[in-house]
């Protein structure tokens, strides 16, 4: 996983969060509403070459190194702004990927219910989530970045 690559995923997902103010509700497909906020499916993918960037809820994740969170305590959805899901990003790039591992993760929301994960493109726990919405950035010949919705 190249740390310039989840640089630009950071990029992306600040610019996503400038476009998406205010608190949302964070839900996976199939689970409906109870706040009334506006809804933003999840996972959430962000996708730069060899680094992936995903906000899940944390049930959908399966056992993460070093989590202490009995599964039944984790929410099956969750509050937070894009801003914070942006910086606790960055606090993941900075204490863990920057490291150069190839993986590193996070909690998230206002009840500790989302995770910020970042993965090698490719690696068994990127392959395994499936996203609800994920941002493929790609580069042309002349370093300018295009993004795909799919």
């Amino acid at each position: 996983m190249q740390q310039a690559d989840c640089r630009r995923a950071l990029t992306t997902l600040a610019l996503s969060a400038d476009q998406r103010r205010g608190r949302r509700e964070f839900l996976p497909r199939g689970v409906h509403s109870v706040t009334g906020l506006e809804i933003e499916r999840v996972p959430y993918k962000i996708v730069k070459e060899t680094c992936t960037l995903t906000i899940d809820v944390l049930k959908n994740a399966g056992v993460l190194p070093g989590e202490q969170i009995p599964e039944e305590l984790k929410p099956l959805a969750d509050v937070t702004e894009w801003v914070h899901l942006g910086n606790r990003a960055v606090d993941v790039f900075q204490g863990c990927v920057r490291g150069e591992r190839d993986a590193g993760w996070g909690i998230a929301g206002e009840h500790g219910g989302l995770g910020v994960f970042f993965w090698k493109t490719g690696s068994p726990k990127d392959r395994e989530i499936k996203p609800a919405m994920m941002y493929i950035v790609k580069d042309n010949d002349l370093g300018n970045s295009t993004i795909e919705i799919s």
